[in-house]
């Protein structure tokens, strides 16, 4: 039985690297995304309600004034969300900045990444949180 070897050397091994070279970077350029509002608004019930139960065990376990745990529930009505950027295809990942009330966030990163399903049918949905990592790995689809 004969095995199959295939060898490119010279101009063709050039041209194969230059193919490969080429079609690793437009995937990686064609595929950077703008998040539409569909995307931030898919995000935005998931962190109002992290930090509405952040905010609700912390007046728990501190016996907490109710006029004071409730004006800072309704502070999370002024929750922004700014993109930042995304990538990625099948499984986009969006990088977001909060703010609340135009201040940092209570609980967590200001700067945050969310792993997203995207559909044309049922539009963006919250997939899970990801790190930083998350967002350079989705441009070379390595998960």
């Amino acid at each position: 039985m004969k095995e199959l070897q295939i060898r490119f050397t010279g101009a063709k091994g050039v041209f194969v690297l230059a193919v490969i070279a080429a079609i690793i970077f437009g995937k990686n350029v064609f595929y950077y995304r703008t998040a539409d509002p569909g995307a931030l608004a898919a995000i935005r019930p998931w962190i109002a309600g992290e930090y509405t139960r952040n905010i609700l065990d912390n007046a728990k376990r501190i016996n907490e004034d109710r006029r004071t745990t409730s004006g800072k529930l309704l502070e999370l009505d002024k929750l922004d969300l700014a993109f930042v950027k995304a990538a990625g295809y099948s499984k986009p990942v969006v990088c977001v900045k909060i703010s609340v009330n135009g201040h940092p966030p209570p609980f967590g990163s200001q700067s945050r990444c969310f792993r997203m399903n995207n559909s044309a049918l049922l539009g963006w949905s919250y997939n899970i949180e990801t790190g930083e990592a998350g967002y350079y790995m989705a441009m070379f689809q390595v998960w």
